[in-house]
């Protein structure tokens, strides 16, 4: 293989670029409405796949990881009590389903 022009570093830089930006065009949309009834119970608002909130102001996000030791099953609902500025009383924590 040859030296590299500039024009074809270029080039394939777009090309590489524009298969990036087809690839998330035609990813699928909001899932929400499909695992609704999984994690959605009476009174809850699905906010998106990973996040819910009861009619009492109960917090409730669904963590997609499992846990082993990690933590994320602590650190995840902890890091949204902080973002959203709600007590850490009012958070609960869900499985994702498979």
């Amino acid at each position: 293989m040859g030296k590299w022009t500039r024009r074809a570093f270029i080039t394939t830089g777009v090309l590489s670029g524009g298969a990036l930006i087809i690839g998330v065009a035609i990813r699928p949309g909001n899932r929400a409405d499909k695992v609704r009834d999984l994690i959605a119970g009476e009174g809850d608002t699905v906010l998106n796949i990973w996040l819910k909130v009861n009619a009492d102001n109960t917090i409730t996000v669904i963590v997609p990881h499992a846990e082993m030791g990690q933590g994320v099953h602590t650190t995840l609902p902890m890091m949204l009590a902080d973002e959203m500025d709600a007590d850490w009383k009012n958070i609960k924590m869900l499985e994702a389903p498979g």
